[in-house]
C-alpha cells in the first residue's frame, strides 16, 4: 500500500494526527510549574522587561520567546493563566519535528523504515503516554534540532558553495536557537 511514494506524505500527516489526538488530552490541564515559569518570563517580556533581570530562570531564553508569540496570538489573551497557546504551539513544533524526521531519512529507503521515526517520536514524546503532555524546553527543541540535522545534511551534499553556507548558517541559527 504504501509503495507509492506520493502516499507517504498522507501518512506522515496521518502520523502527526494520532500525535495530537495522544496530546488532545493533557490540553486542558493547568500548567506544570516550569509551564508557569516560562508563561509569566513571557508576560515581563510583554510588559518591556529582560528575562534574567527581572525574574531569575535557569532555562534558556527561546523558550520565553516562544511563549510570548504563543500568547501574542489572538484569542489567547481571552484566557488568562491557561496552558493552552503555549500548549497548542509545542503540538505544532512536535508536528514540525516528526515532519523533519521523515525529510532526515533517506529517500531510498523503505516507506517502513522512512515512518518509522516520525512515529517513535508521535508515540515516545507523550509524557507519560496520552496522561500529560507540557509545553516545555525538550519539545521545542526536539524541533530546532531536527532543522539544525536537515540543514547540515543539505549543506554537505550542495556543491554550490554559496547554498552550502546558507544551509551552513541555517544549522546553527537552528542550533543556537535549541
Amino acid at each position: 500500500m504504501l509503495r507509492n511514494q506520493g502516499i507517504l506524505p498522507f501518512a506522515v500527516g496521518l502520523l502527526c494526527l494520532w500525535h495530537l489526538g495522544l496530546r488532545a488530552y493533557s490540553l486542558p490541564i493547568p500548567m506544570t510549574s516550569d509551564e508557569g515559569e516560562y508563561a509569566y518570563q513571557a508576560r515581563l517580556l510583554s510588559e518591556g522587561g529582560v528575562p534574567y533581570r527581572e525574574a531569575y530562570c535557569q532555562k534558556p531564553p527561546m523558550v520565553f520567546f516562544l511563549y510570548r508569540l504563543a500568547y501574542a496570538a489572538p484569542g489567547a489573551k481571552a484566557r488568562p493563566g491557561s496552558a493552552l497557546p503555549a500548549r497548542l504551539l509545542a503540538a505544532l513544533f512536535s508536528c514540525a519535528a516528526m515532519v523533519l524526521l521523515f525529510l532526515l531519512t533517506p529517500s531510498g529507503w523503505g516507506a517502513a523504515s522512512r515512518l518509522c521515526a516520525p512515529a517513535a517520536f508521535a508515540a515516545l514524546s507523550v509524557e507519560p503516554i496520552g496522561d500529560l503532555f507540557s509545553a516545555n524546553t525538550e519539545v521545542f527543541l526536539c524541533a530546532f534540532l531536527s532543522f539544525a540535522a536537515l540543514a547540515l545534511l543539505r549543506a554537505l551534499s550542495e556543491e554550490r558553495k554559496g547554498l552550502a553556507m546558507l544551509w551552513l548558517l541555517a544549522c546553527g541559527v537552528s542550533c543556537g536557537a535549541a
